[in-house]
């Protein structure tokens, strides 16, 4: 063999689509001899087009499981965590004292989260416990003085204590 076949797609004589094969062999001196080998084309690509339809069903099963398994994941390990965060702020918004997140997480950025959320709860819980306190030591002491106190807000009385009513009559 020389090496410098050839191949092509045509018709042959009968009219069918051919994917030809030319190969020449020198015989010697000037004289080459053709070796011509046609395969029907629908035949020759037949093979090709199977295994290709069953890699493109097999990527599609793969991609499917890869959708669903991501979907999956995204829902259990993502959105439900979130969906918790949200659901105990709104509880807080809401005035719901004690509103916490409920874990733990699988992903450890929504755990740390979830327990941050958690600690501010705790700290407000204790501030306005502070500032409850506070307040109640502050209207003893004002109901217990005799001089008149009068707390001003936005231009308006708030409070008055006995000693400031019993001063201006109000």
């Amino acid at each position: 063999l020389s090496g410098k076949s050839i191949t092509q797609e045509m018709a042959g004589l009968d009219g069918v689509k051919r994917f030809y094969g030319f190969e020449p062999l020198e015989l010697g001196g000037n004289q080459v001899l053709y070796v011509v080998v046609g395969l029907p084309l629908e035949q020759s690509l037949a093979q090709i087009d199977n295994r290709l339809q069953r890699l493109w069903f097999v990527f599609t099963i793969i991609g499917i499981g890869a959708s669903l398994t991501t979907w999956v994941f995204a829902t259990q390990f993502v959105a439900v965590p979130i969906r918790k965060l949200e659901l105990a702020t709104q509880q807080l918004a809401d005035g719901v004292s004690d509103a916490r997140v409920t874990g733990p997480f699988q992903i450890a950025e929504l755990n740390n989260l979830a327990q941050h959320f958690n600690a501010m709860v705790s700290s407000l819980q204790r501030r306005s416990a502070e500032l409850s306190n506070s307040e109640d030591r502050f209207r003893q002491m004002a109901e217990g003085t005799g001089v008149a106190l009068l707390v001003y807000r936005d231009a308006r009385i708030v409070y008055a204590n006995p000693a400031a009513v019993a001063l201006t009559g109000y």
